[in-house]
């Protein structure tokens, strides 16, 4: 059974969780538009300033964890141009004679999206650099040369860490979109009789 001081602190930690949503709700409506209105676009101004150049000033790790986002994002962006040229298409981008259109259709959405997400790229590089940072350590401690050649240590470490997110990562993203994309469209990433050339060629057996 709680205390008397144990009910005091639970009832204060739920007014606390309560008490921004009564504000808003108190908030006449077209006052929280405007001031939400206000903090996206002072947010998105901030980012939208924030370029590579402004990056590199915070060090190799933010630099490298902008390259892990920015794969990523490409991942995601070819998973949903995937998911858009099958639903409009209604066949695969490696049937024959599709991966042009793919590419078109990828470009599209690249070009307009992409440019829109690019300050949240920024950000989530900047919030996740500390992140980043301890997972390089934590893989510098287990290598061989952390004492005898640490410099050579560091940068084995952020090789391995770039394979794993920037390589394998990206294409576990786009293999999962395009196997979203067949569930949801009904058309297999590959199709009947698909055999592996370089993509654009497309080959049936």
């Amino acid at each position: 059974m709680l205390s008397r001081r144990d009910t005091q602190r639970e009832f204060g930690l739920l007014a606390l969780a309560v008490l921004p949503s009564f504000v808003l709700l108190l908030m006449p409506q077209r006052s929280l538009r405007r001031r939400l209105a206000f903090f996206s676009r002072a947010w998105f101004s901030k980012w939208a300033k924030f370029d590579k150049d402004t990056l590199k000033t915070l060090g190799v790790d933010a630099f490298f964890t902008y390259g892990v986002v920015s794969n990523l994002n490409a991942g995601i962006t070819i998973a949903l141009a995937w998911g858009a040229f099958s639903q409009g298409s209604g066949m695969s981008p490696l049937a024959p004679g599709q991966w042009k259109g793919f590419l078109t259709t990828y470009t599209a959405i690249y070009l307009s999206l992409g440019t829109i997400l690019r300050p949240v790229r920024m950000a989530l590089a900047v919030s996740l650099t500390p992140l980043y940072g301890r997972g390089v350590a934590a893989l510098r401690a287990s290598l061989p040369f952390r004492e005898t050649r640490p410099k050579l240590n560091r940068t084995i470490a952020l090789v391995l860490i770039s394979l794993v997110f920037n390589t394998m990562g990206t294409c576990a993203v786009i293999a999962l979109g395009a196997w979203l994309a067949g569930l949801v469209t009904g058309v297999p990433a590959f199709p009947p009789g698909y055999t592996f050339t370089w993509p654009g060629r497309g080959a049936s057996a």
